[in-house]
């Protein structure tokens, strides 16, 4: 799929934000190593804690679907800036993605930056460290 054709899925993909506190949506589409997509929404919850990522409600999405690597994952949100995830969205992302992995910033104003996963989470912690090596 083109960068065109994915901005337009998250477009329509950030209208089922559900988001009545804070009004900032956010839609995530990521992609396994055949090109599938698996999508994702914030999701909103009176109590703070209990409001779920669209990246994490992305990567639950491919998960359940028995998917265990990502290649790519592309993040729109309601705002004029580019948002990066937050810290907890970008360590879960670590967890399926390659270091050098591709993440897509999009904005409300049909512009996108592109970064690498490992610059936008330099130090993350991964199973290595589990493992001490």
């Amino acid at each position: 799929m083109n960068i065109k054709e994915i901005h337009l899925k998250l477009e329509n993909l950030l209208k089922k934000s559900y988001s009545p506190y804070s009004e900032f949506k956010v839609a995530c589409i990521l992609e396994d190593p055949e090109g599938n997509l698996y999508e994702g929404v914030n999701i909103e919850n009176a109590s703070y804690g209990a409001t779920i990522c669209a990246e994490r409600s992305a990567i639950a999405n491919a998960v359940t679907k028995g998917v265990r690597k990502i290649v790519s994952a592309y993040v729109m949100t309601s705002s004029d800036s580019f948002i990066s995830p937050c810290g907890i969205c970008l360590q879960t992302l670590v967890e399926f993605m390659p270091a050098n992995s591709q993440v897509v910033l999009f904005n409300n104003q049909k512009s996108y930056k592109i970064w690498k996963l490992e610059n936008l989470l330099p130090q993350s912690f991964t199973k290595k460290d589990l493992l001490n090596e």
